[in-house]
């Protein structure tokens, strides 16, 4: 027999070895199955007075009460649902009973059917209308896991769990856990399991298995984890909620994302995920990997447009691994559910912070590191919400005060040198072809005034950030939310002194339906700080559409303001005031008479210098083009 007969003979041994133990195994298999079946059977018929005891707690949990079966008289419909779900077939018989978990912040409840949390109420928080603040309820949401058992598709939602604790209040330093089991046999469960701690916002959840290894499918690596919420209505601003509820997530070695927010959208994150948030305006339900990560997820938002009581419904549909060999296994996971407050979700140090936009990178760091630390600060000492932001205001306009003089003494240098730029304006007026020598003789007096081109505009552009900063700022900070000042009821929204129902073309979708007077306030300074320097534009044609597009840009930004928060309004009305304040002061000290004086002696002065090499470049231009500058 030569060598190839040999490895021939060895193979087929190996095939007839490996195909047999795969039968035994089968048929052990089927065994277990087909006493499982029977079991779910008699226990769909068993009489009101049976009781089985399922299993004996541990020492942190009170022992699991069972429920009786009901003698069913269908005996085809029970036939079928044992068909549907084989050994979970009893698990679909039960009532709805609710167990809940509370602290000082949140109340969470939770229902035996599905094992779920049905609602969570912040306690410290009302919605605009002054209700009770609950994020989502049962009928508005889904929590569930996916799964195959005995080659059948089981789905947790309808099917009853069994709670090992009743409810239970905690505070402080104390913890309390209530676990929902979902009983396949004695001392086999899928086990969701609540642990609570004083003064947190933080519900630790762990999705445990025990005894399910010969009952979940062998080549079952992961379960399917279904969360959704459509989330409730809580702020006066519907459209502005919606605009900034979306699904956030991060992955488990890369940055925080999101869906857009203004449109629907769904997308496929096919690498591990740390967490993932279901963010609200205000608000977040937060879903966190602990020790391990999700495998990988799809997530979806979809807003109903009809209805004026829910913003959005957020989904995802999450992977999470699970090993079919062991007896025993845990996936642990953390629920955040509570306000977006910057600080407190930055020191979970996982990035949570980032679900609240605070600007692009340049802009949400001056945020980060100048605008919530003053706001931080004084918010310690003060009550007033409103005091608060004008105290900011008066810090951060006196740090901005020396380009704030800059800007004005450019501006006082261009009004003493005018009178001389008008008359180059009316010399060249209409005159096209000349435009360069209007150019060309206007910088030689601005040059010989000290006077830069940008001198004015510079030092405003660099106080640009900060006033994209606060625009940013004010409308996502959760410490203004239903805080009053004045007739302003919440700072977080918009405040109205007239409001109105039919809504008027053009005028509604623009405008809104409702005055704010914080915004007329701010538009009419805006307004008086231009007409405080109107005196220093030009007289040219250019200059006098640059002042109608100046005038314009108010009132846009009255029709924005009008629908955003107050203390936006609030703050740019009362920086215009001090903006003001700081000019007339100004102008006491600055005397134009001097001013004129010294751009003379600088004249005089610059002169008799050597030409720069600017200078003399210009000049030779000039003269390859036929053309004569000033002297």
């Amino acid at each position: 027999m030569d060598r190839n007969s040999i490895i021939g003979f060895i193979l087929i041994g190996l095939i007839i070895f490996g195909f047999t133990f795969y039968q035994s195994k089968q048929a052990s298999e089927k065994a277990v199955f087909d006493k499982q079946y029977q079991d779910s059977l008699a226990l769909v018929h068993a009489s009101d007075s049976t009781t089985i005891i399922l299993s004996n707690d541990t020492s942190h949990v009170a022992q699991a009460s069972v429920s009786t079966v009901a003698a069913q008289t269908d005996s085809s419909a029970n036939k079928k649902l044992i068909d549907e779900l084989g050994i979970f077939a009893n698990a679909a018989k039960g009532t709805e009973q609710f167990t809940t978990l509370e602290n000082e912040l949140i109340k969470v409840t939770l229902s035996n059917k599905g094992g779920r949390v049905y609602s969570v109420e912040l306690k410290k928080y009302k919605t605009y209308d002054s209700m009770p603040l609950v994020l989502f309820k049962g009928d508005s949401s889904a929590f569930r896991l996916n799964f195959f058992a005995q080659n059948k598709n089981i789905n947790t939602d309808q099917l009853f769990f069994t709670p090992t604790n009743t409810s239970v209040t905690v505070a402080n330093n104390d913890s309390s856990t209530i676990a929902m089991r979902l009983y396949a046999g004695e001392n086999q469960y899928i086990e969701y399991q609540y642990t609570l701690h004083g003064n947190s916002y933080m519900l630790n959840t762990n999705i445990n298995t025990v005894g399910m290894q010969n009952i979940i499918n062998a080549n079952t690596n992961y379960f399917m984890l279904d969360w959704a919420v459509n989330a409730p209505r809580s702020e006066k601003n519907l459209k502005n909620e919606r605009n900034e509820s979306t699904v956030y997530y991060k992955y488990a070695t890369d940055d925080v994302d999101y869906l857009t927010k203004t449109s629907d959208k769904d997308q496929k994150l096919t690498t591990p995920l740390k967490w993932i948030s279901f963010k609200h305006d205000f608000f977040s339900c937060v879903l966190i990997a602990s020790a391990k990560e999700f495998d990988a997820a799809t997530v979806k938002t979809q807003t109903d447009i009809a209805s004026e009581n829910y913003v959005k419904q957020m989904t995802a549909n999450i992977i999470i691994p699970y090993d079919p060999r062991t007896a025993q296994s845990s996936f642990p996971m953390q629920m955040y559910f509570g306000p977006n407050n910057y600080q407190d979700l930055k020191d979970y140090n996982i990035g949570l912070e980032n679900q609240i936009y605070l600007g692009w990178n340049f802009i949400s760091y001056i945020n980060k590191w100048i605008v919530i630390p003053l706001f931080n600060f004084f918010g310690k000492y003060i009550a007033s919400y409103g005091i608060i932001i004008l105290i900011l205001t008066l810090v951060l306009k006196t740090l901005l005060f020396p380009l704030t003089y800059k800007a004005y003494l450019s501006g006082a240098k261009m009004k003493v040198i005018k009178p001389e730029l008008d008359v180059i304006d009316k010399k060249y007026a209409g005159k096209q072809e000349d435009m360069l020598k209007s150019y060309q003789e206007k910088q030689t007096i601005m040059s010989q005034a000290g006077v830069s081109a940008l001198g004015g505009c510079l030092p405003m552009l660099l106080q640009l950030p900060i006033l994209m900063a606060l625009l940013n700022f004010f409308p996502s900070s959760i410490e203004l939310r239903q805080k009053s000042f004045l007739w302003a009821s919440d700072l977080s929204s918009y405040d109205s002194i007239f409001s109105w129902s039919n809504d008027i073309p053009i005028l509604s979708s623009v405008y809104g339906n409702h005055i704010s007077l914080f915004a007329i306030l701010m538009t009419l300074t805006t307004f008086g700080t231009m007409l405080m320097n109107k005196d220093q534009m030009g007289s040219n044609p250019q200059m006098k559409q640059m002042q109608w597009m100046m005038y314009i840009m108010p009132i846009i930004f009255l029709g924005i303001l009008n629908n955003m928060s107050s203390a936006l309004s609030y703050y740019y009305f009362l920086a215009n005031l001090i903006t003001i304040g700081q000019q007339l002061i100004m102008r006491k000290f600055i005397d134009e008479k001097a001013l004129l004086a010294k751009i003379e002696a600088y004249r005089k002065k610059s002169s008799t210098q050597k030409k720069s090499s600017f200078q003399k470049r210009l000049e030779e231009m000039a003269k390859q083009r036929g053309m004569k500058l000033p002297k």
